[in-house]
């Protein structure tokens, strides 16, 4: 949320990390707290997590898709969402870039840098990608400024936790 929240950055972040590394669960504990922000300040944007595999049209616009993903997994009625998307109402939490194949991930790329041109402050996003596969992709997110990179736990990290939690036993199960 720091990361979010810096006015570099203004809400338009991309987080990486390997497989395993928490990016989704980085990405959910980022909307239970943009949700938090969202109910003390109505006019703040809320965060909703859409899952990038589902955009199937490579030359729908990112706009058009978040109206349809509102209409088909929350009911929401066409124009409301335009209107959402339009008005910058919504937050939209993108998942799973690295799903999409590196051709398609290239162009899903550049329909969310067209979603975020340089005027518009106000529109904000969060993408999650593998390390790998964007970095392969040489995927240009022009539209992002700034990045996060989840690191792998340390063994005396994941002891730590596990004594945290009153499980020090554990480790001896993982190892």
């Amino acid at each position: 949320m720091d990361v979010f929240n810096r006015g570099d950055v203004a809400g338009r972040l991309l987080i990486l990390g390997e497989p395993g590394a928490g990016k989704t669960t980085t990405l959910l504990e980022l909307a239970k707290e943009l949700i938090t922000a969202a109910e003390a300040e109505p006019t703040a944007p809320v965060p909703i997590i859409f899952e990038l595999s589902a955009w199937t049209n490579d030359k729908q616009p990112i706009a058009d898709w978040l109206v349809v993903r509102l209409k088909d997994e929350y009911n929401v009625p066409i124009k409301t969402g335009q209107h959402w998307v339009e008005t910058h109402q919504i937050l939209p939490l993108l998942d799973g870039l690295d799903e999409l194949g590196m051709a398609r991930q290239k162009l899903c790329a550049a329909k969310i840098n067209d979603f975020l041109p340089e005027g518009e402050p106000d529109r904000k996003v969060v993408v999650c990608c593998r390390t790998k596969e964007f970095k392969q992709g040489d995927v240009p997110l022009t539209g992002l400024n700034g990045a996060v990179e989840l690191q792998p736990l340390s063994e005396r990290q994941i002891r730590g936790y596990l004594k945290d939690v009153g499980q020090p036993g554990l480790w001896e199960t993982i190892e």
